[in-house]
């Protein structure tokens, strides 16, 4: 077991990506240049143990993850975390992009709701390990 510079900066780059962040702001979070940020997540510069506690602290993540990756459960769980953002800010896109099609459709006299559509799935089927995302009883699934 070992300290390694660039898996280190390789984790605190997932995390920033993970919440969005541009290294730019995570710098100025940590009141480092952004060229330190950068140098530290290829590798080229060590963190100061200051600076890996900040990061830990701003992360949620723990040092043990930071310097040797191996997660504990806080660290799973705020990926989880993470993921549970994206998948809310992926919500809130798709519903802005369905309210505006509803205008468009309404603008235009055209009905919102399309009957034919509704009752149809689509032809890339979604699945998760090799199941399909749909019920039995959904209309994708009877065949």
């Amino acid at each position: 077991m070992y300290y390694d510079a660039a898996l280190t900066g390789k984790r605190i780059q997932k995390l920033r990506k993970s919440q969005g962040l541009t290294q730019e702001q995570l710098a100025e979070e940590l009141n480092i240049s952004a060229v330190h940020m950068s140098k530290i997540e290829i590798g080229k510069r060590s963190c100061s143990l200051d600076v890996l506690a900040e990061i830990a602290v701003f992360f949620g993540a723990s040092l043990d993850y930071l310097v040797l990756g191996k997660s504990t459960e806080k660290d799973l769980r705020g990926e989880i975390d993470a993921i549970d953002r994206q998948m809310v800010e992926l919500f809130r896109r798709r519903m802005d992009v369905t309210a505006r099609v509803g205008q468009y459709k309404r603008e235009r006299g055209i009905p919102v709701l399309d009957q034919a559509r509704s009752g149809r799935c689509s032809k890339t089927r979604g699945s998760w390990r090799g199941r399909s995302c749909a019920p039995p009883s959904s209309p994708c699934t009877r065949r």
